[in-house]
């Protein structure tokens, strides 16, 4: 799509962590093809005083002992997404409480422990979660950072608990609900709409995954990719390069092969040639 840049007046803005080799192949490209059209704006971490204002406009209080915020300020290092989950943690210890719309300032704040690390803090949520919840949360992750609903209630299981702890993890911003259109690969329709669900943050997705046993994980992989085999059979040409990858970390390698030529065969019929390389290198 980003051909389109010098054929239309046409303006993509993509925000990236720097940190990925998926994100550092897409601007190497666009540095090299696009030049005069590309730019990168890096974003510098808030200063000390940004991330004080920040504690305190997620508490919506000026009661936070100054000696607490500074704390907080020289963990996050500059990190707002740190300090948005140390509020939300704190919330759920009960450091804060919420109470007529309002959230008040507990003393337990004095002695609080602040993580050192926003992975930390993600898994603190975490490990404070029902059993369940947990074990849901944990079979997202494998998934990916969007969960379609059929997908993850099919490897899910029965289970009467499902929407409560969907529900719980929404009151707990850990995941949020969308609906979305597509449009099917190959016969280029537009499909009904599907029911998903988003990681807040690709950080939580990240850190929960990697809190999973090994054997666990290429379990669910495995699980995860009959369950599109099954649920897309219709139009699995939409989940080759997917179910190439849950292949792979199930550690099924003819599967995982298979759906890569056929996945790169794809990109290839459709003219989408860096991708199509990408999917063969792979």
């Amino acid at each position: 799509m980003l051909r389109l840049v010098g054929e239309s007046r046409v303006l993509f803005v993509h925000v990236f962590r720097p940190d990925h080799d998926t994100t550092r192949r897409l601007l190497r490209t666009s540095r090299e093809r696009f030049g005069e059209q590309h730019r990168e704006i890096m974003l510098e971490p808030l200063a000390a005083l940004d991330c004080d204002l920040l504690v305190r406009n997620l508490l919506r209080s000026d009661d936070l002992p100054h000696a607490v915020s500074a704390r907080v300020a020289q963990r996050a290092e500059g990190n707002p997404f740190y300090i948005e989950e140390v509020i939300r943690s704190w919330i759920d210890k009960g450091v804060v409480e919420s109470a007529g719309g309002r959230l008040r300032i507990t003393e337990q704040v004095h002695s609080v422990v602040i993580p050192g690390t926003v992975q930390e803090v993600i898994m603190a949520r975490v490990d404070r979660l029902p059993d369940d919840t947990r074990r849901l949360l944990q079979t997202a992750s494998v998934i990916g950072r969007s969960i379609y609903h059929r997908v993850l209630a099919d490897v899910i299981g029965p289970d009467v608990g499902f929407d409560v702890d969907i529900a719980y993890l929404k009151e707990r911003q850990i995941l949020f609900e969308r609906r979305s259109r597509r449009t099917a690969a190959v016969r280029r329709q537009t499909l009904a709409e599907e029911l998903e669900y988003v990681f807040k943050h690709a950080l939580v997705q990240e850190t929960v995954y990697q809190s999973i046993l090994q054997r666990t994980r290429k379990e669910l992989h495995r699980r995860v990719a009959q369950s599109i085999e099954r649920l897309f059979a219709d139009r699995l040409a939409d989940f080759f390069g997917m179910l190439a990858y849950h292949y792979s970390q199930a550690a099924e390698l003819e599967k995982a092969e298979e759906y890569l030529f056929k996945a790169g065969d794809e990109a290839a019929r459709s003219a989408a040639s860096s991708e199509a390389l990408h999917h063969f290198r792979e």
